[in-house]
């Protein structure tokens, strides 16, 4: 059950972009922003699949930058994503951390 956990965030993530690159016309659409929102998902389901609990940084790291895009122009829904990003890979490092003291 928790490795579909680690997964879905990365899941969802590139399964939109993936339908994105479809209507943009390819993938080169992309910025290099767009790239790391798609990259740091699939890297943190990577290393906590691994068992590595340090693998919830770079899903954190995709929270801070998703809250530090939505505090300058007050955009609420950057905001929740970020916070809700931010604390959903807290969570999956703790989970995959207990786990792995027992």
């Amino acid at each position: 059950m928790k490795r579909i956990l680690y997964t879905m965030p990365a899941v969802m993530i590139w399964l939109f972009y993936g339908m994105l690159a479809i209507l943009a016309g390819g993938v080169g659409a992309f910025q290099i922003r767009a790239w790391l929102i798609i990259l740091l998902p699939a890297m943190a389901a990577v290393l906590l699949l691994a068992g590595r609990w340090w693998g919830s940084i770079p899903g954190m790291l995709l929270g801070g930058a998703l809250i530090a895009m939505g505090l300058p122009s007050k955009s609420v829904p950057f905001l929740l994503a970020g916070v809700a990003a931010f604390a959903y890979y807290l969570t999956m490092g703790i989970l995959c951390l207990r786990d792995r003291k027992q």
